[in-house]
């Protein structure tokens, strides 16, 4: 996860089998950047790519995919758009701080590729922190036992 000049890019084509995160290796990236205050831009941005990293995230970009060949799926910038993603701008800038720690904190943590790291029989530990530490900001009373199979 990587953010370059201040920008997030997405990208046109997907292979799903092959990425680990997103935004991953394409031949086509989309640049976007965030309107937000100058003091909040980055933090803003780190929490949106980690969004894009939940599970959320990436069931979000699944169901909106456009099916090309192959394990390839294409996502028009139209279609980047209309996803209903997490509105980062309406987060206090102490819950986008948190956020971005998170983002920090599994940057450089190596995934296993996305099929690979939803295996009931081993799920990917980064997986499963990401996910974990992500809703663990967004609702602190959350009672882990009720959302975590043993």
């Amino acid at each position: 996860m990587k953010i370059i000049a201040a920008e997030i890019l997405i990208p046109d084509r997907i292979r799903w089998n092959t990425a680990y995160v997103i935004p991953l290796s394409s031949n086509i990236f989309y640049a976007i950047k965030l309107k937000s205050a100058d003091n909040t831009r980055e933090c803003a941005e780190k929490t949106l790519v980690l969004w894009l990293n939940t599970t959320w995230g990436l069931l979000t970009v699944l169901i909106n995919r456009q099916e090309t060949r192959g394990r390839w799926t294409r996502l028009k910038m139209a279609q980047w758009r209309l996803l209903q993603v997490l509105d980062v701008m309406s987060l206090d800038s102490d819950t986008l701080k948190r956020l971005a720690d998170i983002f920090d904190k599994y940057a450089e943590k190596p995934l296993r590729r996305i099929p690979e790291q939803f295996s009931p029989e081993d799920p990917d530990p980064v997986r499963l922190g990401i996910d974990k530490d992500f809703i663990k900001v967004l609702n602190p009373s959350i009672d882990e036992k009720s959302w975590r199979k043993v």
